[in-house]
């Protein structure tokens, strides 16, 4: 440098130190022009330099950094600075073009909270506007709360991560990045200039005591890419760099160097040019004083003209006295550092070094394909329709449940066992809770969790399908009627089978517990995780496939065996059919698992609705049925025929009969269960006008209305007479309740016949007034005099049976009822042949 000045003439340098603080740079700065200084460098940060070159401004005192970017010195009230390092926004316009260069669809922006960080991420963002490449994430960061920001980092989309902050920062943001997963195969880290020092940082920190880093630390920044003012440039930095280290090894040139060494030069040829061609000449004593002009246009353009040649190239300036200079891209891999592309023109563009590839992530050259998550999560339209979905389904489960146990003393809930109900309501709820685990980033501990809970809510639901069919099927097996199945029942069997599962699910979760590990799919550019075990993961899914699939087969092989179970069994018709819903979705799902290649969304698909269908429909079959019947109770009974006057059956003092003379009276008493009964008058006895012979027929049956969708099934005891009129009457057999009233009708308005059901052979159906009901015999002998009897009943003029001369409608004449045989079904049954 002492070799431009002319003879005679000295350069004093004065040595300030701001600390970085921008508060000391103010300071600094008015204590430099107080000590007439012409000129500043510095300061090393852009907010000590901003902070610097207000005060400077206002004595026009000239200013020039080499390492501040921020474009805020641009601005009209720091007009006697100028710089030979470019401005920051054209970092951010490299930084987009590197993007563009690899054709990367996302980006993620992260910058400091300051005017160098906002300053490149402004750039950025105006260059990638109207582009292909979106910013899907971009937030700035305080160090006091960067791993908020972090956090946040790692649950977007972002793959490309853009990194502008300040000299430091990324330092302290590895070891966290590593921790929470920012880096690998699946991320591609871009930094700004002020990264430059990390790979040193990171190995410096390796071998300190205590250690700030460790190896995983170096290996996890492996793959990064780096852009960095081009400082060094041809022979001339070559041999600065040789002079610099003879005199100060074993120190090397250090960042930015390069670039103050040009400050200096530019301002030196400065004032040499002015001084050369000054009208009316100066003499350097008058420069030293301060007198010469402080435009810059006049002093910086007899430089450029010069075509300057400093330590970081040709020197060139735009109109706002900011260098027009070139960005090296560097690539970082395995203690080496690469270039692997330069930008070119004052546009900043990038062109990639054809001979030199950059490695990335795991060693690769070749570009990676910035792969998307794929899984749906609690923000998605899919995720909030299976939320609410299933939060329905909870909040009806959980009601249900608690109707079950304040009803648990009505007829139609105890004989499906309230206890029952109730355990099969809490299995549910554990299934239904599994959506919570399956929405989002899969982690450790919702794969372990979800796990869990479809094994344990299986293993409830299909241990009580279990325990109250096998209850079933040993009772169907031995006599009709049984009484409902006992807590203390259920809750061995469906525990023991629990146990089963969770012994399983406790020595898979402490063997080797369940982790994401990533499934790819590059042709669809998306990633998502699947839950594996490191050791042993096929033998302990094998093992559980095959505890679920005995379950499984023994709930069927019992719903097979129970399907024709007589009427007061009705249950183990539903109970069937929950048993082949879970035999047809868990074959499904299963087999989607294991066949549906990479489309783990689909899969995920088909499992939530399969998971929350089978559910749902489990609890309709066993639980909503039964509830829904109970709430329309009032509303709907099994069956409900129009009232008649004069039609309502009586019984007086717990008798039974009809007729005449008890129309109109309710029934006052419970007959209690019993079979067929058959009392027949004679001949010799008349009864009525004529001589007509009178046969009443009694007899307690569920009946079912099948005319109904909430009919069920409830005993009524069916009489029939012919004398005085042809009459059916059915009368509610209610255990503790005489208050329900029953019907008669005339036997000639009615239609009857044998059921054609497979399920409940010993049936037949009365039609009255549209409404059919299905009654259920105890044989079919029983169910076929039945009909017979009905429809000979049915011959009879209702208003003239009671005479001898009554014909059919068809004119016929009409049969007379007589006694049954000896030998019978009615005679096996204790009935009297009364003469």
């Amino acid at each position: 440098m002492e070799a431009l000045l002319p003879a005679g003439v000295n350069i004093q340098l004065t040595h300030y130190n701001s600390n970085l603080s921008t508060v000391m740079s103010a300071s600094q700065a008015a204590q430099a022009v107080a000590d007439q200084n012409i000129g500043v460098f510095g300061d090393l940060t852009s907010g000590g330099t901003l902070a610097a070159g207000l005060v400077l401004a206002k004595t026009q005192t000239l200013q020039c950094s080499g390492s501040a970017t921020s474009d805020e010195m641009s601005a009209k009230n720091v007009r006697y600075f100028f710089r030979t390092v470019p401005a920051d926004s054209k970092q951010g316009a490299v930084l987009a073009s590197l993007v563009q260069s690899y054709n990367w669809a996302s980006v993620g922006l992260v910058f400091a909270d300051s005017s160098y960080g906002k300053g490149i991420a402004d750039q950025v963002s105006s260059n990638l506007a109207g582009t292909k490449t979106s910013i899907v994430f971009q937030q700035q960061y305080e160090m006091t709360t960067y791993t908020q920001t972090l956090d946040a980092l790692r649950a977007s989309d972002a793959r490309i991560i853009i990194w502008a902050g300040d000299t430091g920062d990324i330092e302290t943001f590895v070891p966290y990045c590593r921790k929470i997963g920012l880096f690998g195969p699946a991320y591609v880290w871009i930094l700004s200039e002020a990264g430059s020092g990390l790979f040193e940082a990171i190995k410096d920190g390796i071998v300190a005591n205590p250690p700030t880093f460790v190896q995983a630390d170096l290996d996890a920044v492996n793959g990064m890419l780096l852009t960095i003012p081009s400082e060094g440039i041809g022979q001339k930095y070559t041999d600065f760099t040789t002079q610099y280290e003879a005199m100060y090894a074993p120190l090397q040139v250090q960042p930015y160097s390069g670039f103050y060494y040009d400050c200096f030069l530019v301002m030196i040829q400065a004032l040499i040019q002015y001084q050369a061609t000054a009208q009316p000449p100066v003499s350097w004593a008058d420069i030293a004083a301060g007198n010469f002009p402080r435009n810059l246009q006049p002093l910086l353009q007899g430089v450029m003209d010069a075509n300057t040649i400093g330590l970081s190239g040709q020197i060139q300036f735009d109109d706002n006295f900011d260098r027009i200079g070139q960005y090296e891209i560097h690539n970082y891999y395995d203690g080496v550092v690469s270039t692997i592309g330069v930008t070119t023109g004052t546009n900043y563009q990038v062109t990639l070094n054809p001979s030199t590839s950059a490695v990335f992530f795991g060693g690769s050259t070749t570009v990676p394909t910035i792969l998307l998550p794929s899984w749906t999560t609690f923000k998605d339209p899919v995720g909030i329709i299976l939320m609410l979905l299933y939060s329905l389904m909870m909040v009806v489960t959980a009601v249900s449940g608690a109707m079950v146990h304040v009803w648990r003393d009505r007829p139609a809930i105890k004989a499906l066992s309230p206890f029952f109900m109730m355990i099969m309501s809490v299995g549910m709820e554990l299934a239904y809770a599994t959506i919570f685990t399956s929405l989002g980033e899969p982690k450790t501990l919702n794969c372990n969790l979800r796990t869990w809970l479809f094994g344990i809510a299986f293993a409830i639901v299909l241990g009580c399908l279990i325990a109250k069919t096998y209850r079933i099927w040993r009772v169907f097996a031995n006599e009709r009627l049984a009484s409902p199945l006992g807590i203390a029942q259920i809750l061995r069997m469906a525990g023991a089978f629990t146990v089963g599962e969770a012994f399983i699910l406790a020595v898979w979760s402490g063997y080797s517990p369940l982790q994401p590990l990533m499934v790819t799919n590059k042709l669809d550019g998306t990633y998502t995780y699947s839950c594996q075990s490191v050791t042993g993961n096929s033998g302990f899914i094998a093992a559980i496939f095959i505890y679920n699939g005995l379950l499984l087969a023994v709930a069927t092989y019992l719903a097979v065996g129970t399907r024709n179970v007589p009427s007061k069994y009705s249950e183990a018709k539903y109970i069937a059919f929950t048993v082949y819903s879970l035999l047809i979705w868990c074959t499904l799902i299963i087999a989607v698992s294991f066949t549906g290649g990479t489309s783990e969304k689909l899969s995920f698909l088909i499992q939530a609705f399969g998971v929350v269908f089978v559910t749902a429909t489990t609890w309709a079959l066993l639980i909503g049925r039964v509830m829904i019947a109970e709430l329309t109770a009032g509303k709907e009974e099994t069956f409900s025929i129009p009232a008649r006057s004069g039609m309502l059956l009586a019984s007086p003092s717990g008798g039974t009969g009809g007729g005449a003379e008890n129309s109109g009276k309710g029934l006052t008493g419970a007959r209690p269960a019993n079979t067929a009964t058959t009392k027949s008058i004679g001949p010799g006895s008349p009864t009525g006008a004529g001589g007509m012979y009178s046969s009443v027929d009694i007899g307690d049956y569920p009946v079912r209305n099948l005319s109904s969708w909430f009919g069920r099934w409830e005993r009524y005891e069916l009489l029939l007479t012919t004398v005085p009129v042809a009459r059916l009457g059915l009368r509610p057999i209610i255990p503790g309740n005489t208050k329900k009233p029953g019907i008669m009708v005339d036997v000639t308005t009615i239609r009857v016949s044998r059921s054609k059901s497979k399920v409940f052979k010993s049936s037949f159906e009365i039609t009255i007034d549209g409404r059919a009901l299905l009654v259920q015999a105890n044989t079919d002998q029983e169910a076929d005099d039945w009909v017979r009897k009905l429809r000979a009943a049915g011959t009879m003029r209702g208003e003239s049976s009671g005479s001898k001369s009554v014909t059919s409608q068809s004119g016929a004449p009409a049969p007379r009822a007589v006694p049954a045989p000896v030998g019978s079904r009615t005679d096996r049954n204790n009935n009297d042949d009364i003469a």
